[in-house]
């Protein structure tokens, strides 16, 4: 079972990636480390003891929500900003 999301390159080079902060970062590639220590894990042992792998996902859910809420605040500021512009 090959990877599809290479951990030594195109993420920090990657649009999305750029746009987030450290923190966010951060959370993301801490998602893809423990994806990817969960699928070593796989391939060693014969029947892991869990079956549920909610915790490789939670930093990126939480990177994403920080996103989300960041994009939110530009908005409203932008449309702020356009309100005023046009009430002068």
């Amino acid at each position: 079972m090959q990877s599809q999301i290479d951990l030594e390159g195109d993420i920090d080079q990657a649009s999305w990636f750029l746009y987030m902060d450290v923190g966010q970062q951060h959370l993301v590639k801490t998602a893809l480390f423990l994806l990817e220590d969960a699928e070593n894990m796989l391939h060693t042992e014969p029947f892991p003891d869990y079956a549920d792998y909610s915790y490789c996902i939670f930093p990126a859910a939480k990177a994403f929500e920080g996103l989300l809420k960041n994009q939110a605040l530009q908005f409203r500021r932008q449309l702020a900003y356009c309100f005023h512009q046009i009430q002068t």
